[in-house]
């Protein structure tokens, strides 16, 4: 989805569409792993959770570099600061997220799907509250910084 991303959707769709689709899809799988891992489904097998997973993780190529393009263009005049403090940040959630999806143990998906979509709405929730997609003043076309 990474090339996908780079190849047909920059530069001809507006970023913030393509990473309101991208967020979409990522708390849609978030939202499919919780209910399966909870049982709504009966037992599923791990197809359906693999599947799920591969969404997710497909769309977050859409996502990531989309969501750092757009930090970037509203913050040229820092760039360097803007991208330590984005990379700082993954890192730092990283390490509060990855105790949080064990905690629970091995024997069950729940606290990986709860994290999932928890992550999942807080980003969509800080697209929505920063980007203000409505008001159409942030779909930049942009290839690049």
């Amino acid at each position: 989805m990474g090339q996908i991303n780079g190849r047909v959707l920059v530069g001809r769709v507006p970023l913030d569409k393509v990473l309101g689709l991208g967020l979409t899809v990522v708390v849609a799988a978030a939202v499919a792993l919780l209910l399966m891992s909870l049982g709504v489904f009966g037992e599923v097998g791990l197809v359906p959770m693999a599947a799920a997973l591969f969404v997710l993780m497909s769309a977050m190529g859409i996502t990531l570099p989309n969501t750092q393009t757009l930090a970037l263009m509203r913050t040229r005049h820092a760039a360097g600061s803007a991208s330590a403090l984005l990379g700082t940040t993954s890192f730092l959630i990283g390490a509060i997220a990855s105790p949080l999806v064990g905690i629970a143990g091995e024997d069950t998906a729940v606290p990986m799907a709860v994290v999932q979509l928890a992550a999942a709405l807080v980003a969509l929730g800080c697209f929505l509250g920063m980007c203000r997609p409505w008001n159409g003043r942030t779909g930049m076309k942009g290839g690049g910084i």
